[in-house]
């Protein structure tokens, strides 16, 4: 009697184990490959929320210390430097709007800039160089609104080199320091353009 072949004796492996591992593999590899992209994302976001974070530390740090050299608290610089030519009226008519809600006959300015000196005199007092240090926030203000801007139109890159611009700006650093309505209307312009611009995308144009 012939003796059968060991090799026939041997059953092949299961096709089905095969394809159960191979899968389980893939799956696997394609989890590591989604996460590693998921990781570099995530990476890639913190550096640029880290530069952003500095940007706005810088533009502060440099109108801080202009305010700072400035001395608008000393009173001999309050008289003879802050509140002179169109200051003193947007500081006198804050107070017209303080003590009698009005703007003392006088109707060739706009109301925004002295309500918004008058709504600072009223829960801090009357400290002219306060104005001056809220109005480095209000410039930040315009710095983020610039860089939403440049993101919204073309990238997030032209928006954070925009507003890294205006973050060094010299004029734009020095008239924050300045009782002048400048720093708060463009504020409000870039603020209002950005608001539009989204308008415009999401087909709002009958709102505008």
């Amino acid at each position: 009697m012939p003796i059968p072949n060991k090799r026939l004796l041997v059953s092949p492996p299961k096709r089905e184990g095969q394809d159960k591992g191979i899968s389980y593999n893939n799956f696997l590899r394609s989890v590591l490959l989604s996460a590693n992209v998921d990781m570099k994302g995530v990476f890639m976001l913190a550096i640029i929320k880290r530069k952003i974070l500095l940007l706005f530390l810088l533009a502060f740090v440099l109108r801080l210390i202009v305010f700072l050299l400035h001395r608008p608290w000393d009173s001999q610089v309050l008289t003879e430097s802050v509140l002179v030519h169109d200051a003193s009226d947007y500081h006198r008519f804050a107070l017209s709007i303080i003590d009698h809600f009005s703007f003392g006959g006088e109707t060739y300015r706009t109301p925004g800039y002295p309500f918004f000196i008058a709504v600072i005199y009223v829960i801090f007092g009357v400290k002219p160089w306060l104005v001056l240090f809220i109005q480095i926030f209000v410039d930040l203000v315009t710095i983020y609104y610039v860089l939403r801007i440049g993101e919204f139109l073309f990238s997030r890159r032209v928006g954070i080199i925009a507003a890294a611009f205006l973050a060094i700006d010299p004029n734009s650093i020095f008239t924050t320091a300045r009782f002048l309505s400048d720093g708060l209307s463009v504020a409000f312009l870039m603020a209002s353009m950005y608001f539009y611009l989204r308008g415009l995308k999401r087909g709002m144009q009958g709102v505008f």
